[in-house]
Order: C-alpha cells, then structure tokens, then sequence
C-alpha cells in the first residue's frame, strides 16, 4: 500500500512537471508541486503539499533587491514566532552560487529560513515581476493573498490561523511592454495625426500598474513625449513636479526634511508607521500621473504643478508652493591647502575613494530623507568628477569623526543660515 501511495506521489509530480501550468489566483486550491533545489531544510527535494496544515508564506526574492535582503531578519523572527503553525520559504530564480558569491561579496549573512534557489515551477504558478512577491497559502491549500512583502506582519498572519479574512491589495506586475500600451493607448486617448498641443491624466490607485515607477517615452516622430509617474503618494507627485528634474545634490532639490504640512489635518498624506495600515493608506491616497507633450514646450512641470493643484484642491482641499525660509544648514566648505592628504598610514581599517558626486549624493540623501535631518549644502570646491577618501563604513551622519576625515582632505563642515526652498502644502 505504501508502495503504491508512493507511486501515485512521484506520478503526479510527473505530470505536473509535464503539463502546461496555469497561474494560481486567490480562492485556488494548490496541486501537489514538487519542490527541488532545497536549503535550510532537512531534505534537498520536497512538495508544497508536503507543509499541508501550516500556513505557507512563499516570498520570492531577487539579487540585488534590497528590499529583499532588509527583510530577511523580519522574516526569520516570524518564523521563530511562530514555529510550526507557519512554513517561510524563500524563493529566487538565482543559482546557489551566485548566491554565495553575492552574500560574500556584500557581507551579507545567510538567512536561516527554507530556500528554494533555481527556481523554475513556482515562478510559472505564482507568476511576478517585481521583487519582494508574497503568496499566502493557508492550512487547508488555497492560496488566500498574492501581495507585497511589507505584508508579512505578525498580525496578519496570526490573522489567517485565526480564519480572520486579511483585505490586502492584489499585487499584480504589468510587463513594462504592456504598461506603455496599456498606459499610452488606454488612459492617453490614442487620437489620429499625434496633433496633441497638451493631454494629462491623473488616476486613482491601480494595481495594474508598477509601483513608485516613473517614465519617458518619445512618440516614433520625436517630437512628443510622454511622461508617467504610476502609483505613487501625493507628496511624491508634488516633490516630482516643484523641483523639476534637478539632480541630486542641488541646492534646491526637495528631500523629506524640505516639505511642510502646513497643517495636521494634512497628516494623512505621510505613509502610516503601523505597516498593517500600509495597503489600505496606499488604496486611498496613491495615484497615477500621465503627461504628453511637445518635445519643445518647456513648461511640463510647470502644467505639473497646475495638474496637481488644480486636481487636489477639489479631492483634498490642499495646494501646493515653493517657499523660500532663512533655516541652519549643514555645510560643506573649504578649509586649507588644496594639496592636504588624508593620513590613513596609521590605520589597519579599509580606505575607499568615492567621487565627488557619489559623496555628494550620500550627504544629500542622508540629511534629506529623515525629516527632522538638517538640511545639506554643498559650498566647497568638490565637484562631481573630483574624488574624495574615507574609512568604508564611516557613519556619514556622525559629524565628529566625518568633519576629521574632511578636515585633512581640505574641507570642513559647518552650521550656517540658508536661505532654502521648501514645499509647503497649504
């Protein structure tokens, strides 16, 4: 009997390998899939039908998706939280050794969680094109979401063994292929002899679109081009259209800590902390911006602005403006001899040089993104093409031993006035 029962296993498996696959939706229940390429686990092949009676979370991950990896130490406690009511695997397309050598490389430690690498079969049932992509499949085998993976929260999969129903937001990739036809074709009223003199368009939250994703295309003529901006926060939209392509370290370049709600009522533009609350905020208040006009008309993003403003005015009651404030800035400057050279002789720690832009970037990025960072300037002699040492690993937001490291390459840093642009919303 036991003979025969392993039989009818390995012949399903069989066939399942053989036969054409059809993707799995929410409410489906899952064939026996057989498992291969296993590690983290007591055997190196199994099937999924193998974890029945667990809940089987399924987070496909990619190399070089940071995302990714940040969540792998989450994921772990999860597993540990709730042992064996749960089963996290690990999904990648990528070989074992690619993965060692990306973790080496990187100095990452390897999760100790089940991982499926290599992977062929899973990717074809559960089908995804950006990375972190959950699947949820309960005890009983129906597959009960398809999400991003900020969604693996302890309450909500506590949620699902308590047969709680968990309303999350389908994730559902569009091929970039698709979305231009979809986008430019379906949402940009496809009009005879491309005579657009101006054509925008401003859609509620579509999961049907990448996330956070932004775009240009040319039309075959070259002489109209069409922006998107897909899914994305209001806030986002605003920082986008204000300051108006300029690069990363500009004086006036619109981070986190230059935008200003001019009043609490206006708090439920900022993404939720509790991350339980992520999809619902995300269904509410993300958007879609389109735009298509000539190549020559140099005003987009002024149109931006006026889109914005005209459009959230009547849905929220909000506008937004530039408005320039006198506030302490963080400030590079020059300090002494040009020729002076970091002494790192006496050190057994790594030195790396960056580029005056990389370095630019991070100090940009570093005091831009937190909002209650000071704002950063740069008013020295370093330009992009220039380079720069430091100590790999160097907290950037550590002022005393950074303001060391710039001190003996010329520069120093300093808290003065600026007159900056902000973003007020009013």
């Amino acid at each position: 009997m036991k003979y025969c029962i392993l039989l009818s296993f390995l012949l399903a498996i069989i066939v399942c390998k053989a036969q054409n696959i059809n993707p799995l939706k929410i409410g489906d229940h899952v064939p026996i899939i057989p498992l291969d390429s296993i590690y983290n686990f007591n055997s190196t092949s199994s099937s999924l039908h193998h974890f029945e009676g667990k809940l089987v979370v399924l987070d496909f991950w990619g190399i070089g998706c940071g995302s990714c990896i940040a969540s792998f130490p989450k994921l772990e406690l999860l597993q540990k939280e709730f042992g064996d009511k749960i089963q996290i695997i690990l999904v990648t397309n990528a070989s074992k050794s690619a993965i060692d050598a990306y973790f080496k490389r990187m100095k990452i430690k390897m999760p100790n969680i089940m991982m499926v690498v290599s992977d062929k079969i899973l990717a074809k049932y559960f089908p995804y094109i950006f990375v972190p992509h959950s699947v949820w499949i309960n005890p009983e085998g129906k597959v009960v979401n398809i999400t991003n993976g900020y969604n693996n929260t302890s309450e909500h999969l506590n949620d699902i063994l308590n047969g709680k129903p968990v309303n999350l937001i389908l994730k559902r990739d569009v091929r970039h292929k698709d979305f231009q036809y979809y986008s430019l074709d379906s949402f940009l009223f496809k009009l005879e002899g491309k005579q657009y003199v101006y054509n925008s368009s401003l859609l509620k939250f579509n999961n049907g679109l990448p996330e956070v994703r932004a775009g240009v295309q040319l039309d075959t003529s070259k002489t109209e081009i069409t922006k998107w901006y897909t899914n994305t926060s209001v806030l986002n939209l605003y920082t986008v259209a204000f300051q108006m392509g300029l690069p990363l370290n500009s004086k006036d370049y619109i981070f986190n800590n230059r935008i200003i709600l001019d009043s609490l009522t206006y708090s439920f533009l900022i993404k939720p902390s509790d991350p339980n609350l992520f999809d619902a905020w995300k269904g509410k208040h993300w958007y879609s911006y389109f735009q298509r006009v000539s190549v020559t008309d140099k005003d987009a993003y002024q149109y931006m602005q006026e889109d914005l403003n005209r459009y959230f005015k009547k849905i929220y009651g909000i506008r937004a403006k530039l408005v320039e404030r006198n506030v302490e800035c963080i400030i590079l400057v020059d300090k002494h001899d040009v020729n002076s050279k970091p002494d790192y002789q006496n050190t057994n720690k790594e030195v790396i040089t960056w580029s005056g832009e990389m370095f630019l970037n991070l100090m940009s990025i570093n005091y831009g993104v937190v909002a209650s960072k000071t704002p950063f300037l740069n008013e020295s002699r370093l330009k992009k093409r220039d380079s720069i040492s430091m100590i790999r690993n160097i907290n950037i937001l550590d002022e005393k031993p950074l303001k060391d490291k710039l001190y003996k390459q010329g520069f120093d840093l300093i808290k003065e006035k600026r007159k900056i642009k902000y973003l007020v919303i009013d």
